[in-house]
């Protein structure tokens, strides 16, 4: 292991379990974002692995009150100050594997004048491939460790027994993550099921590797409240009274409700008196909702029975309910509650 790193830099005072802070020796260099090891404090045969997250340069000559900023402002650069400049870096302390291929945080923090070692690929391969994976796992590789060749694999079955959540800013990559994610499980043995649902539909992409796609009120029950049929009829005065109480009586009596239907209801209740005392306001306010339906009420007979949600999850192995779809002007059926 010794020949596979090369020191970098020796730890600074500060340093805690889980922070690490180290100056950089001037023939290397650190970058952000790449991973070092640091050597147990009390198992110098185990290494910890660290994430940089920041490096910053320092020169004593260049802050406030020295003579550096006075010979800037003349525009004579104190070049003595130079030799005098070093660089810190600053790094989170991921942990380790112990004896027993465990994942550990690191207990105590390491002492000043520790050295930082920057890895070889080989072996910072020990701790993003595992030697051995469970008997039921169902591994993907999702991308490389950044500037190596090095696979970083994700056990799916291993997510779905538990919880992944996947942040970052906004046009980081999240979903294009998800896409790639979900596009190539759909190349593996036995084929993982997902079901997505698609708030902005961004993810329409993966119909090309057999996802299906649905507006989310293919699932949603039709609608039984009189009033939102009355709405879109723009029925007013007593006639939406009579609509109201034949769209309740049908659905009530599990009648099929349709223009016809809803007519003849409409006639039935008009006939009892109640609404409309003469036989004259009786039969032009049934012209009227036989005119309305006519010429409004074709999306009553366009309702449907919601698709089985189980049912389409069992049949399809990647599932996209697409919220960006909005379907009720086409068919009378209930928004789902947000």
């Amino acid at each position: 292991m010794e020949t596979e790193m090369r020191p970098i830099g020796y730890a600074l005072s500060g340093c805690t379990h889980d922070f690490l802070m180290f100056v950089v020796m001037e023939t290397t260099l650190a970058k952000v974002n790449n991973f070092y090891f640091i050597k147990h404090p009390t198992n110098p045969k185990t290494c910890v692995l660290c994430r940089t997250f920041r490096t910053q340069p320092y020169n004593p000559e260049m802050i406030t009150g020295r003579t550096g900023p006075l010979a800037g402002k003349k525009g004579r650069p104190a070049e003595y100050g130079k030799k005098l400049e070093y660089t810190v870096a600053f790094a989170e302390i991921l942990g380790y594997y112990d004896e027993n291929h465990k994942w550990r945080t690191l207990e105590v923090a390491p002492a000043p004048w520790d050295y930082i070692y920057e890895p070889s690929e080989e072996a910072l391969k020990q701790f993003f491939i595992p030697e051995k994976f469970a008997a039921d796992a169902l591994i993907l590789e999702i991308g490389k460790v950044r500037g190596t060749g090095i696979p970083v694999y994700m056990d799916l079955n291993s997510i779905a027994k538990g919880h992944m959540f996947v942040a970052g800013m906004t046009r980081s990559g999240k979903s294009s993550f998800l896409i790639n994610l979900v596009a190539k499980a759909s190349q593996l043995k036995p084929r993982p099921r997902f079901v997505i649902f698609d708030k902005r539909g961004e993810y329409g992409a993966l119909t090309k590797f057999g996802a299906t796609a649905l507006p989310y009120d293919k699932f949603t029950p039709m609608i039984t409240d009189p009033n939102f049929f009355i709405a879109k009829l723009g029925i007013k005065g007593r006639e939406k009274d009579a609509v109201a109480a034949a769209i309740r009586d049908l659905i009530s009596n599990n009648e099929a409700l349709t223009k016809e239907n809803v007519i003849a209801k409409c006639q039935a209740i008009l006939d009892e008196g109640v609404i409309y005392k003469t036989t004259d306001s009786q039969a032009k306010a049934l012209r009227t909702i036989q005119w309305c339906l006519n010429s409004k009420g074709d999306f009553i007979e366009e309702t449907v029975n919601p698709l089985d949600i189980i049912e389409s999850i069992k049949s399809n192995s990647t599932l996209i309910i697409d919220f960006s779809v909005i379907q009720t002007s086409k068919n009378n059926r209930e928004p789902l509650a947000t």
